[in-house]
């Protein structure tokens, strides 16, 4: 085989033509270079068209989810505040059975069931953490603060939820062992016994407990909704940025643009008591927390003002300062008015 090489190279040598041979070589060489080039290129396009399209599903699952939970998040905390005020109702001094419509038909027992428990949609986001290696980098913040509201936030629900669930069930056990009328009210037959159980120390000091445990379930139920919010409208703003957010979204800092809510973001420190907050853009709204930890959602009032909602009741307002230029360079804090601090906008976070 060897020799046959060398015959043919001492015959190109011999004719003068090994010039023209190699010029030849290289370009068919560089052909197929650029061929497969194209073909790699043509490879990644198409491979990319598709992990773009599967991203975008995969974002739309997450988002019809984050929906999905807003919506039922909405009507599980309506049901509970109405089990609240019920619950106002019977701890008032002046409580009458008879106020209470429908009590001699089996509210005794019906106070304390948990009709409607939340069970977070977790397929988006699942099937979002098994495509992690196509997903592109621009994303990982979105990822970062995704990945809290699906494990350490949604507990943050469960627990109080839980925790409701037991003293229910406790309730009821003790009425079942311990209760002879209790036969009566499951079958929705008015008792004398169980008229007058309602009327004593016990009872109250039952719905006391429940109350205070469905306000904290309440709570930890809004601040979700609220973090979920700011995930939909940062994923929203993402990949469908020239699509106006869906009715059910609040429309609260909407109408202010992006580039005027990011002259309210960044790190802020109050001396005094060596405290830090920070506050984010998450899409069309600004959300805060403690060192760099944003996820409370600010909204605006009536009159324009940044506030937050804490808890049941109570509102933290957001003032924030100016200088000459128009920069940002405080922000006052205060809880329903009262007990203000002032914290100083930092040049740079932490």
């Amino acid at each position: 085989m060897i020799k046959f090489f060398r015959k043919i190279r001492q015959n190109l040598l011999s004719e003068g033509k090994t010039g023209k041979y190699l010029k030849y070589a290289i370009g068919e060489i560089v052909l197929v270079v650029i061929g497969i080039l194209i073909a790699l290129q043509i490879n990644n396009w198409n491979e990319n068209k598709n992990n773009n399209s599967k991203i975008e599903i995969l974002f739309e699952q997450v988002l019809q989810d984050l929906e999905q939970d807003i919506k039922t998040i909405d009507g599980t905390v309506f049901y509970l505040n109405k089990k609240d005020s019920i619950a106002e109702l019977i701890l008032d001094s002046d409580y009458k059975i008879n106020e209470v419509r429908g009590f001699q038909n089996g509210e005794l027992t019906n106070f304390f069931n948990m009709s409607d428990n939340f069970s977070q949609s977790t397929n988006g986001y699942n099937s979002l953490m098994n495509a992690i290696n196509i997903i592109p980098k621009k994303y990982n913040s979105i990822l970062k603060n995704l990945t809290p509201l699906y494990t350490y936030k949604a507990e943050k629900a469960y627990k109080p939820m839980k925790s409701l669930t037991n003293l229910n069930y406790d309730i009821k056990k003790h009425f079942m062992f311990n209760q002879p009328w209790y036969h009566d009210v499951l079958s929705n037959k008015p008792n004398k016994e169980a008229f007058a159980f309602v009327e004593q120390a016990l009872f109250k000091n039952m719905v006391a407990s429940y109350k205070e445990r469905n306000i904290k379930y309440i709570v930890s139920l809004n601040f979700l909704k609220s973090a979920s919010i700011i995930s939909y409208a940062e994923l929203h703003d993402a990949i469908f940025s020239e699509e106006s957010l869906p009715k059910f979204m609040p429309r609260h800092a909407v109408k202010i643009s992006n580039e005027t809510l990011d002259t309210y973001t960044g790190c802020y420190n109050e001396g005094s008591i060596d405290m830090d907050i920070t506050i984010e853009r998450k899409g069309n709204f600004l959300a805060f927390g403690d060192s760099g930890t944003a996820h409370l959602l600010l909204v605006t009032n009536e009159n324009g003002d940044f506030i937050a909602k804490i808890g049941k009741t109570s509102t933290l307002n957001f003032n924030f300062t100016k200088d000459d230029t128009g920069n940002v360079v405080s922000v006052k804090t205060s809880i329903d008015g009262q007990r203000s601090n002032e914290f100083i906008k930092l040049k740079n976070c932490y």
